[in-house]
């Protein structure tokens, strides 16, 4: 879910990085288990993927349309998942090693 900025003259272009493959398994993860409604354990991890999109698609602009949907929404989600696999990792980890 990484990026890197490449720079081409007078703009910079967000690009991003890793093997697309995982990348590309990674986003399917995310609409298939994570974006659809029930797909989620009932524990702690999934009631906070839960609460974190309810969050996101609450945000509504004056007019009352939702500011996130789509590719972007599927990204803060992605985002968000990444990183809570890497804070259970960091804790597996230590556990393992103390």
């Amino acid at each position: 879910m990484g990026t890197v900025l490449e720079q081409s003259g007078d703009k910079l272009v967000e690009k991003g990085s890793g093997s697309a493959l995982c990348r590309m398994n990674f986003w399917q993860y995310v609409i298939t288990k994570i974006e659809i409604n029930g797909r989620l354990p009932d524990n702690p991890i999934g009631n906070e993927i839960a609460l974190y999109k309810e969050t996101l698609k609450s945000k509504v602009d004056a007019s009352g349309k939702q500011l996130l949907n789509g590719k972007h929404l599927q990204a803060k989600l992605g985002s968000k998942v990444a990183n809570m696999l890497f804070r259970e990792l960091s804790r597996a980890i230590a556990i393992t090693r103390s």
